[in-house]
């Protein structure tokens, strides 16, 4: 696919809308540091339809062993991209909104059933401002679309019941105001609806050994120490 030179965001919109049309399960990866077990990991896990390069991610491209019916798009301004590389749809230096944001703006159009978003938080990110405005993107992401997103060591619990096997260490957040019950394999179970503040350190170092329900009035956020989940 050759690249495409899009100045209007309205125009890039459309072609991005029109050309993931279709696709339940993507991959969404950015610019950060990711071995190629984890990428593996997930192919494994979600089988994508689809997988999506935000700007710098597509220094990815490389790791990947796929067959052709995995769709690929390169989205972004090229501000993070290697020498030689450039996005297919390629979006305007001067925006109101993160590569990141536009991406999920088309993906909410398009309803997927299943999203992973890998390349966005860790240990060497050296803008702390990307990380938490990431963070605040997906949360809305995914209380809009009322689907479970993950984005790195954080998943994104929509409202309801939700079931899920975890082991070791992790914490619950959330952004707004919550009512939360947690029940099952955990150390500190919330037995009666809790009410979680936003950031509240009620929900910091839990410890998880199998299943656990997570039942949740708004969307919660569950950050994973480094463990699997399942």
């Amino acid at each position: 696919m050759g690249a495409m030179k899009i100045h209007s965001l309205k125009e890039a919109e459309a072609q991005a809308v029109r050309m993931l049309l279709g696709q339940k399960r993507l991959l969404v990866l950015g610019p950060l540091d990711l071995e190629r077990a984890k990428i593996e990991q997930m192919m494994k896990k979600l089988k994508p339809s689809a997988i999506v390069f935000v700007d710098g991610g597509m220094i990815h491209k490389k790791k990947l062993k796929t067959d052709h019916k995995i769709f690929f798009l390169s989205v972004g301004d090229g501000d993070s991209v290697g020498v030689g590389l450039t996005p297919d749809i390629y979006l305007p230096a001067e925006k109101d909104l993160s590569d990141l944001a536009f991406v999920l703006k088309c993906l909410k159009k398009i309803s997927p059933s299943e999203v992973i978003f890998l390349g966005f938080s860790g240990k060497k990110e050296e803008r702390p401002d990307h990380f938490l405005f990431n963070i605040g993107e997906v949360e809305r992401f995914a209380a809009t679309t009322k689907i479970q997103v993950r984005l790195d060591q954080f998943i994104f619990i929509p409202p309801g019941k939700n079931q899920m096997k975890i082991s070791g260490l992790f914490s619950l957040f959330t952004l707004a105001k919550t009512s939360v019950r947690l029940t099952g394999k955990v150390r500190y179970p919330l037995i009666r609806w809790t009410t979680l503040r936003p950031l509240s350190s009620l929900g910091l170092s839990n410890e998880a050994s199998g299943r656990i329900v997570i039942e949740t009035n708004k969307t919660l956020i569950l950050y994973l120490a480094g463990e699997k989940i399942n």
